[in-house]
């Protein structure tokens, strides 16, 4: 019996997937998101939106949790939520086989379907009652192994399914070529993968910047492990026991990352939603640090060199396409915690004590962000993707 139930709840998605696919979504893009929080590739897939306008296409995300972006993403695409539509706890079995069914049906009867997403396991389950002609398209942000050999955002069991990839540095690609190596997945299929860079907004001239007395260095990130927010702390600590003279300030949800001890040494902004705000935190900032274990490219590190901060990171990721050692910023090869924290701590020193050199590497980093973080080229390379 709960079998012809399911069935007829299968029907029934799909007659109303059918109706809905003749009314709706007239671009018949789709994209599939995990969140709408402050997160750099949150703010990425906006910036994709944005090169869709006026398209409106339907958006889903999964998570409703911290939906700070919510407003902003409602300007250019038609917000879902999965949790939304999929949270109804007694009639599970026949309330899931009415959504997928419908959404398999509202897909498949676009006249020509696109479906755009992130490391979202929901396009998993419809993949394979989707027709030939829905065009799959995945972005690759970074890698995040949860061990050594596990990548689990390079979605290698549909890498033959997708008709395009998008990754946001060269160094992704590099991992593709590799992971498609040992997962003899043909290197032909390579040829789907398109490299665009992030982009952010770069102000025409850098402005002149006020000369802080003392050197004034950033951290922004969002809470996450791999990101090690409490070496930050530590830095901050040991650097105030050298008498280098410099004063941290934390972007982010973040304060209770930080040991205890740690956090009088510092100065917490919270989470900042206000573009314009952060943007202003960035003009009277001298340094960005980033000492995660894992990244792609981190926004932050593009936003902060657009407004002339120099970096200091680790060596992760595909960081080191973008800063040149010495140059436009300053990379770290260390992984264990106690070298990167005396590495950190030996450029930041040095840096307080080198204030021309400081300018120089500002100028560098600027004049980098501007030749290759710029929007006109993201735009146009979004609207090729989805042949626009």
């Amino acid at each position: 019996m709960r079998k012809f139930f399911i069935h007829a709840a299968s029907f029934l998605g799909s007659m109303l997937g059918f109706l809905c696919s003749k009314i709706f979504n007239r671009s018949g893009i789709f994209c599939f998101f995990q969140y709408l929080s402050i997160g750099g590739a949150e703010k990425v897939h906006l910036h994709i939106l944005s090169c869709l306008s006026p398209l409106k296409p339907f958006v889903f995300i999964r998570y409703k949790k911290n939906a700070t972006l919510l407003n902003e993403y409602k300007k250019y695409s038609k917000v879902f939520f999965l949790e939304d539509i999929y949270n109804v706890s007694k009639l599970f079995d026949l309330w899931s086989a009415f959504w997928n069914a419908f959404f398999i049906s509202f897909i498949n009867n676009k006249r020509r379907p696109i479906i755009f997403f992130w490391n979202e396991y929901f396009i998993r389950s419809l993949i394979p009652n989707l027709n030939e002609k829905v065009i799959l398209i995945d972005i690759i942000h970074n890698t995040r192994p949860l061990n050594n050999d596990n990548y689990i955002y390079l979605n290698n069991d549909i890498a033959s399914r997708l008709n395009k990839r998008v990754v946001i540095n060269a160094y992704l690609k590099d991992v593709l070529r590799n992971q498609y190596n040992e997962n003899k997945i043909p290197f032909s299929l390579l040829d789907k993968v398109t490299v665009i860079n992030n982009a952010v907004q770069v102000m025409r001239a850098l402005a002149m910047k006020k000369k802080n007395a003392i050197l004034q260095v950033i951290y922004v990130s969002r809470p996450a492990i791999e990101k090690r927010v409490h070496l930050i702390g530590k830095i901050a600590a040991r650097c105030r026991k050298m008498n280098i003279v410099a004063e941290f300030n934390i972007i982010g949800d973040l304060e209770n990352l930080v040991d205890e001890d740690n956090r009088k040494y510092c100065t917490f902004y919270g989470e900042v939603k206000d573009e314009k705000k952060i943007n202003q935190l960035y003009s009277e900032n001298d340094i960005i640090l980033l000492v995660s274990e894992s990244e792609g490219f981190p926004l932050v590190v593009a936003e902060a060199m657009a407004q002339g901060l120099v970096p200091i990171t680790t060596d992760v990721g595909g960081i080191k396409y973008h800063i040149k050692n010495g140059e436009n910023g300053f990379l770290t090869s260390a992984n264990d915690e106690e070298t990167v924290i005396a590495e950190f701590i030996r450029i930041i020193n040095n840096l307080a004590s080198n204030r021309n050199k400081l300018e120089l590497m500002s100028l560098n980093a600027y004049d980098y962000a501007k030749k290759n973080f710029s929007f006109e080229e993201f735009k146009e390379s979004y609207r090729r993707l989805f042949n626009l």
